[in-house]
């Protein structure tokens, strides 16, 4: 089974929950990078200089646990006006990476996309534009970047997947 089909397989809490995991093990991949390194680039139209907040990608998790933790009972999406300004919040910089206005070293590119696609699943729903699931997009991006980063074990990796579908 691929990632893809496994993903596919899960429930939405299921998908929510790996998600908030995966990218929470690659985390440190930003956390080095936004402690030596300025977040900042320039709009290469109206050439303003921006910053991106240096804790967006802990925002992020903490506003997708909130979600996972709740999802059970009568609160909904709709209703937190924060998840919502963390997704304006990552808008300018989305398009200044694929403007390349701003470089980002490629495991920091890949897990702060991977923060942005949970923001998209939890908003949007599920399927993207591309009919493609946000949350597998999300999963598949921590997962090359704990990969390629060696933070955990391809076995580790793959006891997540299997305990994420025992524990929900």
């Amino acid at each position: 089974m691929t990632l893809r089909e496994y993903c596919n397989s899960l429930s939405e809490k299921q998908k929510l929950a790996l998600s908030i995991m995966l990218i929470k093990i690659a985390l440190p991949v930003w956390e080095k990078y936004s402690e030596k390194n300025k977040l900042t680039y320039r709009d290469s139209i109206v050439w303003l200089k921006h910053s991106v907040n240096k804790n967006l990608l802990h925002d992020v998790i903490a506003e997708a646990e909130d979600i996972l933790n709740n999802l059970d009972s009568s609160k909904t999406v709709e209703g937190k006006e924060r998840i919502k300004t963390l997704y304006k919040d990552f808008s300018d910089p989305v398009t200044a990476l694929q403007d390349d206005d701003w470089e980002l070293p490629c495991a920091v590119e890949k897990i702060f996309y991977s923060a942005y696609n949970l923001l998209n699943a939890i908003i949007f729903g599920d399927e993207n534009t591309n009919g493609e699931s946000s949350y597998y997009i999300s999963a598949n991006m921590a997962i090359d970047v704990i990969d390629s980063e060696k933070f955990i074990t391809e076995e580790e990796i793959k006891s997540i997947l299997k305990n994420i579908k025992l524990k929900l």
